[in-house]
């Protein structure tokens, strides 16, 4: 979750396109305090930070608000992909007929085999991680004169773990898997 000045967990709020998300981050520790945000950043058009007292619209806050807004146009065509020892990754974004019109997709894969292999001295107790997630955002006109517009974003993550730990002279494998998936449409 977000800490924003100090604040306690749960009291500081992330809005996209103004919906609230609850937990934006993933790979989270046993607190909750994530790593990476689930959102691309190639998807952000703004991005606010209120870090304490936050405009009186959003509510339900009592510490600070991240506010993002995602894309509202395209000028091309993309196609992207990132290698690492532990990830495999893309993003894409097609434009539509008009530059308002577009979709934008990104995802993760995580295994563990060749990071492990390469620090194996380094985690000891780390006996396995992973991660598939995707992310769909698209954005469209509608009626004739094109003033209404119709955006969809569409997250998808199961992250699984399992570390050795060792309490009161026992060592016992800890594990666990998460599963989320939430989806936001907005009309403008």
């Amino acid at each position: 979750d977000v800490e924003l000045r100090g604040s306690r967990q749960y009291r500081s709020l992330v809005y996209l396109n103004q919906v609230p998300i609850h937990k934006p981050v993933r790979a989270t520790t046993l607190n909750d305090l994530g790593f990476f945000s689930l959102f691309n950043p190639r998807i952000v058009r703004d991005l606010l930070i209120y870090p304490m007292s936050p405009p009186l619209n959003y509510g339900h806050t009592s510490a600070g608000l991240i506010d993002i807004q995602t894309t509202r146009e395209v000028k091309s065509r993309t196609f992207e992909v990132a290698i690492s020892m532990a990830n495999v990754g893309f993003f894409t974004e097609q434009k539509g007929k008009s530059k308002d019109q577009f979709f934008q997709a990104y995802g993760n894969y995580q295994r563990p085999e060749l990071f492990m292999a390469v620090n194996k001295n380094s985690f000891e107790t780390l006996k396995y991680f992973g991660l598939v997630d995707g992310g769909l955002n698209w954005r469209t006109p509608i009626g004739k004169n094109k003033k209404w517009h119709v955006n969809g974003f569409s997250y998808f993550i199961r992250e699984a773990n399992e570390v050795e730990i060792e309490r009161y002279a026992q060592r016992n494998l800890s594990g666990g898997t998460s599963t989320r998936h939430f989806h936001i449409l907005n009309a403008e």
